[in-house]
C-alpha cells in the first residue's frame, strides 16, 4: 500500500422517510373493472421523494364500487372518494 491523493465523489443509498402520500392520477375502467391509482410520496419538505401504482381489481374493486359499504355508510354505488380509494389500498397492502 501507498499514499494516495486521488479525490473521489462517493454517492450512498439513504433511506428517507415519506410524510405524505397523495393521489396524482387515477385511471378507471368500467369495463375491465379495475382502477389504477397514482400516488406520489413527499417528504416533510414537501419534496417528491417516490412514486408507486396501486391497483385495484377484483373483489376489491366490487366493494369500492359497492352500495353503502361499512367504510363508507350512504356512498352511492359505482362511485368513490379519495378516502374510499385509501381504505382499498390499505386495506390490500394489509395482506401482502
Amino acid at each position: 500500500m501507498r499514499p494516495s491523493h486521488l479525490s473521489f465523489t462517493v454517492t450512498t443509498p439513504q433511506v428517507v422517510q415519506s410524510v405524505s402520500e397523495e393521489i396524482q392520477s387515477i385511471e378507471e375502467s368500467k369495463l375491465d373493472q379495475y382502477v389504477s391509482v397514482g400516488l406520489v410520496y413527499k417528504d416533510a419538505g414537501g419534496n417528491t421523494i417516490g412514486n408507486k401504482v396501486e391497483y385495484i381489481n377484483g373483489d376489491d374493486y366490487l366493494l369500492l364500487m359497492s352500495e353503502s359499504p361499512a367504510f363508507a355508510p350512504g356512498k352511492p354505488a359505482n362511485e368513490y372518494r379519495e378516502q374510499d380509494l385509501f381504505y382499498v389500498i390499505d386495506m390490500i397492502r394489509s395482506r401482502v
